[in-house]
């Protein structure tokens, strides 16, 4: 009886760490990023916020289409994306809003071709970058 209880224990422990071991797979991405995100299936563009800066300092956007951006921030700090005609400038084309730890997605307006400026309203000497619009390929 004490063999089959000592069995019974051990199984028991074994299905233990095999749980574990398969939330914690199900938790990271294939390159074992647990904090990864998947974007929506819509979003033509991600940029993440971490560790008060982007991932890029370029965005490419086609011209006179909708773009999609999906947002992530990993801060604690409040972070957004505004789109300007140049840097300085006090007049947004476009201002997503502000968010804390999380994820958003943000609808940018038809652009014009041309070069812009971007970055994040409450850091904007840190967190910045050039937007490009160009034509769609034929």
């Amino acid at each position: 009886m004490q063999r089959r209880a000592q069995s019974a224990a051990r199984l028991a422990a074994l299905v233990v760490v095999m749980g574990i071991g398969l939330v914690a797979c199900a938790s990271a991405d294939s390159n074992g990023d647990a904090d990864a995100v998947t974007p929506p299936p819509d979003a033509d563009l991600t940029v993440t916020a971490e560790n008060i800066s982007f991932d890029t300092d370029e965005l490419r956007l086609t011209a006179g289409e909708e773009t999609v951006l999906f947002f992530v921030n990993r801060d604690g700090d409040q972070h957004n994306i505004a789109i300007y005609p140049e840097a300085g400038s006090s007049d947004p084309l476009f201002r997503g809003e502000l968010i804390g730890e999380g994820t958003i997605e943000y609808r940018v307006p038809a652009l014009e071709p041309g070069t812009y400026h971007f970055q994040c309203d409450p850091h904007a000497p840190m967190m910045n970058g050039t937007v490009v619009v160009e034509e769609a390929a034929p």
